[in-house]
């Protein structure tokens, strides 16, 4: 540091510049280094050094990581590779903080290695997607301030009846008519209440202790802390007192009640009023034409959590099998350049295989294999700061497309990496979604800042966990830009124009597409004094894919339909 300035004066220019470089820095601290950098030479000597050092160190670590997973020997016996996948894996983390330990001490050195070219240049200008936001704004998924009552858990072949809207897992649902044509679906109530309904059903949910069946069939698990949890239908109501129970309603003749445990308090609507009390083992039969009867208790005749899991663990098996049946048409596909499923290879466990075509594989930097959209299905978890799959797809194209099976598990960045380019220069690529649940691509002309194109917030709070698909499409031929959510258009907008506030057009047509270097779940940036330098991914992929053409609506549908899980 500068010996004009004070020791606290360059204690506070380092500590500013790490907030900086770490995307950190609020919209004050960095209108204070904006104002020492115009004011001091010295200041952007120092600035410019630590922004080299800090590049060429990062450099440092992947190249020596990369080094040693090209010397992996493919003869070796089993032991062995365990102990260089050991290696490899602590390796770059050594050397990564051996070098955070060079960062500082250099530094602290600064005076006796400034570099002597001119300083004149201020901080870089922000040239990746931050559409003129300042560091440090953090917005989060919007959400409804009207608490769920029910979560949507878990669900097999569903099949909604026409005019309803399509189900999700992990959907939180709001007092509403349900109607299923068939499947079975697992609603938990906040309350800790579980109701399983299959087939033709339909049923009103009014509050977290409360609900209506019109018509089907219902198993009820209401043994939480709290009892009292009501089902009602047009010819009695049930209240349970912890208890496992079934209900059928037949509309216009019967509702059964079958207790497998605990307790029901039944409450006819017509003749007489008195309560009745079902007990395990019993079931009982009400109308409006007849007085209550007791009848056989059939618990095999109800869809149950057990049936569920039967279920699930049957169709997983079903889908699974039948996507990698399936995939062998997407791979067909003369366009296709890259093809990821992250499936472990066995002769090297940091390598990414692309199943294309030969080449392009990808190389892993830490990412633990985790559990994919189906059981024995194999995915990348990304989780830590530097976990990240490094890439390298040469070549400029007119159209693209990109698809990803992700699972997020959380909002963590203001941008969050699905693929970035190293560099943001003529024709790059950002692809990633933001904190707030926006998906954006943003692309960089040769002489303009950059292209954003933004969806609406489609990502949510009720998304974190499940596997969802992403898609986009830059089509030449149509002039347009195209996002996908699970195989539905999301958004769509001119590739000259794009899609963002306070759009300032650009003075150039927009030239060939490039990727070359980049990454997949996180960002190795280039171009220093990029602010949200730190965008890594919170989640999984078990999926990635690259086309050099654009899909059409129904390609990208029917990509969907093959991978849904």
């Amino acid at each position: 540091m500068s010996k004009e300035r004070s020791a606290e004066a360059n204690s506070e220019l380092t500590q500013l510049l790490s907030e900086y470089a770490n995307g950190e820095i609020s919209p004050a601290r960095l209108a204070q280094l904006e104002e020492t950098l115009s004011e001091s030479p010295d200041a952007r000597k120092d600035y410019i050094h630590y922004f080299r050092v800090h590049a060429g160190l990062y450099d440092l670590v992947d190249e020596l990581a990369q080094r040693d997973q090209q010397d992996e020997s493919t003869g070796a016996v089993a032991a062995e590779q365990r102990k260089f996948e050991y290696r490899v894996y602590w390796l770059p983390v050594s050397i990564a903080f051996l070098a955070a330990c060079i960062l500082i001490a250099c530094f602290a050195l600064l005076p006796r290695w400034r570099d002597s070219a001119d300083p004149s240049q201020s901080m870089a200008k922000s040239s990746s997607t931050s559409g003129g936001r300042k560091p440090g704004s953090f917005d989060l998924p919007a959400f409804t301030t009207s608490q769920p009552i029910a979560i949507i858990s878990r669900m097999a072949d569903v099949v909604m009846a026409p005019g309803q809207d399509s189900l999700h897992i992990g959907q939180g649902l709001s007092p509403q008519q349900l109607s299923v044509k068939s499947g079975l679906l697992q609603l938990d109530f906040l309350n800790g209440v579980t109701v399983v309904v299959q087939g033709t059903v339909e049923l009103e949910l009014i509050s977290q202790t409360r609900c209506k069946l019109v018509r089907g069939q219902a198993r009820v698990y209401a043994d939480s802390l709290e009892d009292g949890f009501t089902l009602e239908t047009d010819e009695a109501t049930f209240i349970d007192r912890g208890t496992e129970f079934g209900v059928r309603v037949v509309p216009g003749k019967q509702a059964e009640v079958h207790v497998f445990d605990g307790q029901v308090d039944v409450l006819p609507r017509t003749g007489d009023p008195a309560t009745r009390s079902v007990t395990t083992g019993r079931a009982m039969s009400i109308s409006s034409q007849l007085q209550p009867q007791d009848i056989l208790v059939r618990p095999d005749e109800f869809p149950s959590i057990r049936g569920m899991n039967e279920r699930l663990s049957d169709l997983t098996s079903e889908r699974y099998a039948k996507w990698r049946q399936d995939r062998q048409q997407i791979l067909a596909d003369e366009d296709l350049l890259v093809f990821y499923d992250f499936q472990t290879d066995p002769d090297n466990a940091q390598q990414v295989v692309n199943l294309a075509a030969d080449g392009l594989n990808g190389n892993i930097v830490g990412c633990n294999v985790a559990a994919g959209r189906w059981p024995g299905k194999q995915s990348l978890e990304f989780k830590k700061f530097h976990d990240r799959v490094r890439i390298n797809v040469p070549g400029e194209f007119d159209s693209i497309t990109l698809s990803v099976w992700m699972r997020i598990d959380g909002f963590d960045r203001q941008f969050n990496s699905i693929m970035l380019t190293d560099y943001f220069q003529d024709g790059h690529i950002h692809w990633q979604f933001r904190s707030n649940g926006i998906v954006d691509l943003g692309i960089r002309p040769k002489n303009e800042e950059r292209i954003l194109y933004l969806s609406d917030p489609v990502l949510g709070y009720e998304d974190l966990g499940r596997w969802v698909q992403l898609v986009t499409v830059v089509d030449r031929d149509l002039g347009k830009v195209f996002h996908y959510l699970d195989g539905k258009l999301i958004m769509q907008a001119p590739i000259e124009t794009g899609r963002e506030p306070a759009y300032r057009a650009p003075s150039e047509t927009l030239a060939k597409l490039r990727i070359g270097y980049a990454e997949l779940g996180n960002w190795r940036r280039k171009d220093p004094g990029e602010p949200y330098s730190i965008r890594s991914l919170n989640g999984r992929m078990d999926e990635f894919a690259f086309y050099s053409r654009a899909l059409n609506e129904a390609e990208v549908a029917r990509l969907y339909e093959i991978g849904r899980p």
